[in-house]
């Protein structure tokens, strides 16, 4: 009997934590169902995870051909007219669009939400809630983002589950025991963007008088700007910065203190993946954060506050044994509430109940 056919649907496939996750999905349900990715704006970095993984990846012609959002829900349709899915699961921008197709053809509709989706033009927000408001199931990375759907949306309870990123522990396994360096290594994950709070912590660390180096790991538009600042600031030379890698985890054992300023999350994967290996944290005091590490796990600071943000920094590095026994205790969370074992037992679960599966 040949296994139902669940199309994920992204818009690229960059080096970020929603496409990781989706690759994370992927590959732990593939041998339940047949799975196929389609992205709809390109391809990226991670295309060639998919392939490895035996996961195939179509790019839609719209990057080539340069087709209307119109067109693209017509390519769908046709394709999935010859080629039709059990289910079609949708993430981030491809969530509008692949949805118009798979209503028009009554295929069951999945989004997954990732994050708060602040600042939307209202014609997005308005369509947002067209999408939300059809498809057959809404699945919120966090608490915090399914109160965002239910407020912002009116997306009910009933129709929204909260499924958290998973984390592969085997993967990223705990470090040894650690101590902090004459020069402390820091470390920020995560893609160049405003919303990521990277400003804040130049700022933060050209307040700082003792020795220190930051890598940077992720890519994105700011990182012309994040260079110039730090020029400015006359901090460049202690700074790294990385950019798009396909394995983060040997770079989070190497470090002192995991930062990450964001002024808006989702659900971070890099917050969740620090804490795997137990790197001592200090991250934005938002509620994504909150609802998942207590302050005996984490510091927090307010985002955009670089003056806070330099003290926190301050303190991890003084009270360097307080936080290895946070970091200790953060690990504990991540085993408990983001394995990926248990990610994939709810998203099966989930798949099951939508297709009727037994």
């Amino acid at each position: 009997m040949a296994k139902p056919l669940i199309v994920h649907v992204v818009w690229t496939l960059g080096r970020a934590g929603a496409e990781r996750m989706v690759f994370d999905v992927c590959r732990s349900l593939k041998d339940l169902y047949s799975i196929e990715v389609i992205a709809l704006g390109g391809g990226g970095e991670m295309m060639k995870d998919f392939h490895e993984a035996g996961i195939p990846v179509i790019v839609a012609p719209s990057t080539k051909t340069g087709l209307s959002r119109r067109a693209v829900v017509q390519w769908l349709k046709s394709r999935w007219q010859d080629h039709r899915p059990a289910m079609v699961h949708t993430h981030l921008g491809a969530d509008i669009w692949a949805g118009m197709a798979a209503r028009s053809l009554h295929i069951p509709h999945l989004i997954t939400a990732h994050s708060h989706e602040r600042d939307l033009p209202w014609l997005m927000k308005l369509l947002r809630w067209r999408a939300y408001r059809a498809a057959n199931h809404v699945i919120a990375v966090s608490d915090s983002v399914r109160r965002m759907l239910f407020h912002q949306y009116g997306v009910s309870p009933e129709r929204c589950s909260v499924i958290r990123i998973g984390i592969d522990l085997a993967h990223f396994e705990s470090r040894l025991t650690h101590h902090v360096g004459d020069t402390p290594r820091l470390i920020s994950v995560g893609r160049l963007i405003e919303d990521k709070g990277h400003q804040t912590l130049l700022e933060a660390l050209a307040k700082l008088k003792r020795p220190w180096t930051l890598e940077i790991v992720g890519d994105g538009p700011e990182r012309v700007l994040l260079q110039r600042r730090a020029e400015l600031l006359g901090i460049m030379p202690r700074i790294h910065f990385t950019g798009s890698i396909p394995d983060v985890a040997e770079h989070l054992k190497r470090a002192d203190v995991f930062l990450l300023a964001s002024k808006h999350e989702g659900q971070a994967v890099a917050v969740l993946e620090a804490a795997a290996v137990k790197v001592p944290m200090i991250i934005s005091h938002l509620p994504v954060f909150l609802e998942t590490f207590s302050e005996s796990d984490a510091l927090f600071a307010k985002p955009g506050d670089s003056e806070e943000w330099a003290n926190k920094i301050t303190e991890i590095l003084n009270q360097y044994g307080s936080a290895i026994e946070r970091a200790e205790r953060a690990r504990k969370v991540i085993e408990q509430h983001f394995s990926l074992d248990q990610m994939k037992e709810e998203y099966k679960n989930l798949y099951h109940s939508l297709l009727g599966v037994q």
